[in-house]
């Protein structure tokens, strides 16, 4: 919920959850991870020198998304752990950065990583506990980066006759590789 005074658009707060151990779909948060909502009765500036009431106080739906946190390699090639938001953020926005890199938007990830979470709970929607969910690259890359369909029949130039039929022929690529199948559907209006 970036709608908050002074939040800014492109800001998702964290929920940090145990990467094992849960229940198959469904990670158990950390016990001293951010929880919501949060309610913002003062609006400061980033200096933190001027603060003006918010009347009435605002209450925001954060943490937006949750993130695995624990153990990481460190520099010496061992594993130190490594919990909490502190942990969790960087792993979030590595998803970020590869959909940036692989030509996303920069203005549509925020929602992407959203919609696309996947939800620890029962009931759909935002959770105090885990907002939308557990952050899902491939699911982001598929929502913000379609597959681009390259067609090799008929061939550039190749003369269709009015009110005959065509068939195409070609395949599919996606912007992030996946080895999971998915169907594709294709349409074409030709007006």
């Amino acid at each position: 919920d970036r709608a908050y005074p002074g939040a800014q658009p492109m800001l998702l707060e964290m929920a940090a959850v145990q990467p094992f151990g849960g229940v198959a779909g469904q990670y158990p948060v950390e016990p001293f991870s951010s929880g919501g909502p949060f309610t913002f009765a003062w609006n400061c500036n980033a200096a933190e020198t001027s603060c003006t009431l918010i009347s009435p106080a605002y209450q925001a739906q954060v943490p937006n998304i949750s993130a695995p946190d624990e153990d990481i390699v460190n520099m010496e090639g061992t594993m130190t752990g490594f919990y909490g938001t502190s942990a969790a953020s960087p792993g979030a926005a590595s998803v970020a950065a590869l959909l940036l890199s692989a030509g996303a938007k920069p203005t549509a990830i925020p929602q992407a990583l959203e919609q696309t979470a996947v939800p620890q709970t029962s009931t759909s929607g935002w959770d105090p506990n885990y907002g939308y969910g557990v952050v899902d690259a491939l699911a982001a890359a598929g929502d913000l980066l379609p597959p681009v369909a390259h067609i090799t029949d008929p061939a550039a130039g190749k003369t269709v006759t009015v009110g005959s039929s065509v068939f195409f022929g070609g395949y599919c690529t996606t912007a992030i590789p996946s080895s999971e199948d998915t169907a594709l559907d294709a349409s074409w209006n030709f007006g």
